[in-house]
């Protein structure tokens, strides 16, 4: 599949801030790549895992480095239409900075708006830096429900 992003989705973005594309990836393609993820974490892995705890239970909030650790994600994430789209968004190529997989639970943390990266932090010098502002200013969010 070739993906040409219209003039109107394009100027829809500029004024939104958002672009929604249904059925961009196979659902037979999202399915494998859900169930290898799932497969993998019952067994030994490398990826970033944390947890929240939820009234005594320990559950799975997120999950980082997927794109690392994993072809699947490794091979969504650099998809061609996907890039093309980004640039055709952009007008800029993209790159990869931050890839996470969230889970939602209910009554667990993170449901409120907001934006990713936009907070500050403390370093090992106890120097205070903007989150993902120190490393630019141009970021687009992707989200590909599993």
């Amino acid at each position: 599949m070739n993906l040409t992003l219209k003039k109107n989705q394009i100027n829809n973005f500029k004024k939104t801030g958002i672009l929604k594309i249904k059925n961009f990836f196979k659902s037979e393609e999202i399915s494998t790549i859900r169930n290898n993820l799932i497969n993998s974490l019952k067994g030994k892995n490398s990826f970033d895992c944390y947890y929240e705890k939820l009234k005594g239970k320990k559950f799975l909030r997120r999950i980082e480095k997927l794109s690392e650790n994993s072809k699947d994600f490794s091979s969504l994430l650099n998809n061609k239409n996907l890039k093309q789209i980004l640039k055709e968004l952009s007008s800029k190529k993209q790159y990869l900075f931050k890839d996470k997989l969230n889970f939602k639970y209910s009554k667990s943390k993170g449901f409120n708006k907001h934006i990713d990266g936009h907070w500050y932090w403390y370093n090992n010098k106890n120097k205070k830096e903007l989150g993902w502002k120190k490393y630019g200013n141009d970021f687009l969010n992707v989200v590909i429900p599993l």
